[in-house]
């Protein structure tokens, strides 16, 4: 009677444990795989944050390098080659064999000069453009230059450049300052 009485105990015990156990494995199952579709879900989000961030990023560099073609575009002014008030070189009259005589004007150039490092340093475009715009900015800085020193040499506001060869060099900068900064812009464009 005692073993009978046993299994009857075991059973009724065996019944609620077997519950218990299934119970926790079906947990265990299902926590398990709600763990592995978080974490799936976490790096979804974090390759999708990545994505956007990316595509932000090239957005604001793309604005970004945009400000500083615009900020060098605007110092082109100093040296272009129709007469304005900024214009460092003045076109005067003709001189003996037709051609017009180009005058150095000091003040412009001066302001020029302080444009620089603003637009490069202080609003740090200098970070954002190309080797060969920036090497082109400081040839030309350094023609003005000595012509600034020559002017101040002479005691004169104005002074005609005299060397063809400068000259052709400065115009020669300023086609080519204006051919790269609009390459710039249509690598850059979105279309």
């Amino acid at each position: 009677m005692n073993t009978e009485c046993f299994m009857k105990w075991l059973e009724i015990l065996l019944e609620p444990a077997v519950l218990i156990i299934l119970g926790a494995a079906g947990f265990w199952w299902g926590h398990r795989y709600w763990r592995k579709q978080k974490h799936e879900e976490l790096e979804y989000l974090k390759q999708q944050q990545k994505i956007e961030f990316a595509a932000g990023f090239d957005q604001k560099r793309f604005d970004a390098r945009l400000e500083a073609c615009k900020a060098v575009w605007g110092l082109i002014l100093y040296f272009s080659e129709n007469d304005n008030d900024k214009n460092v070189l003045r076109r005067g009259e003709l001189d003996e064999d037709g051609n017009k005589i180009i005058y150095f004007r000091k003040n412009q150039a001066k302001l020029f000069f302080e444009k620089i490092p603003e637009l490069f340093y202080e609003k740090g475009h200098g970070l954002l453009l190309p080797n060969e715009i920036k090497s082109r900015l400081y040839t030309l800085r350094g023609h003005l230059m000595g012509l600034y020193f020559n002017a101040e040499k002479a005691g004169k506001e104005e002074i005609a450049i005299q060397n063809k060869e400068l000259l052709n060099s400065i115009t020669q900068i300023r086609e080519g300052l204006q051919e790269k900064l609009k390459e710039i812009i249509s690598e850059n464009s979105f279309e």
